[in-house]
């Protein structure tokens, strides 16, 4: 019988001692993406800039998680500071969204009004 490969774990020596924990690169990742999602936002059109700041809002709740195993060191300021710049970019975005709908209905409004008036004085 053959012995089974040993599963690496954290204290084996099988562990590659030089990798980042994910809590590190979730953290990576939350802090560049606004700056990722605002590039991507010029040169796609829809929602994928948006998908990408939650998806930024996510990491940081995960690499905040992962504080307990990992430690602070790393995680914490760039978890933080893009879970806040994310979510105060997507409330931006939904505030001017929904401003420039309302204004939208309003000259629509507007120019429907118009037209019924000049139909009439004929």
């Amino acid at each position: 019988m053959t012995d089974p490969t040993p599963i690496p774990t954290a204290s084996s020596p099988l562990a590659d001692p030089t990798k980042k924990p994910f809590a590190k690169t979730a953290a990576k990742f939350c802090a560049w993406s606004p700056l990722i999602a605002i590039v991507v936002h010029f040169f796609c059109q829809g929602y994928i800039g948006a998908t990408i700041q939650l998806l930024g809002v996510i990491m940081g709740v995960v690499a905040l998680c992962g504080v307990s195993k990992h430690g602070r060191k790393g995680i914490v300021i760039p978890a933080l500071i893009g879970i806040t710049i994310n979510i105060g970019l997507l409330v931006l975005a939904m505030t001017m969204y929904s401003a420039l709908t309302q204004r939208a209905k309003a000259l629509q409004e507007k120019s429907q009004h118009a037209n019924e008036e000049k139909s009439l004085s004929r």
